[in-house]
């Protein structure tokens, strides 16, 4: 709430003092439920398990079999299986 204290072309607006302003700043202030949803939403992130890259996945089906699959082959194979792997994940 604002109050005029002088009217005219040279007239201030101040903030009103009353007894709603300390209730007023209460409000403002921000939620305490907030900070708490944002530390569970960190810990949930924390917790989920890192699925592994396309190249890691390719990586290893050329350490299992050096030389079997071409390298076109061995990326497709990783990108099918890293998908499912986010499915299930998810």
């Amino acid at each position: 709430m604002l109050c005029t204290t002088q009217s005219g072309l040279d007239a201030r607006r101040t903030p009103a003092q009353d007894d709603a302003s300390p209730l007023r700043e209460e409000f403002r202030r921000p939620e305490p439920w907030r900070e708490d949803l944002e530390a569970l939403r960190s810990l949930l992130q924390d917790s989920r398990p890192v699925e592994p890259t396309r190249g890691e996945i390719a990586a290893l089906i050329e350490d299992e079999a050096p030389g079997a699959l071409p390298r076109r082959a061995r990326e497709r194979i990783a990108e099918r299986l890293a998908a499912t792997l986010r499915r299930r994940l998810a």
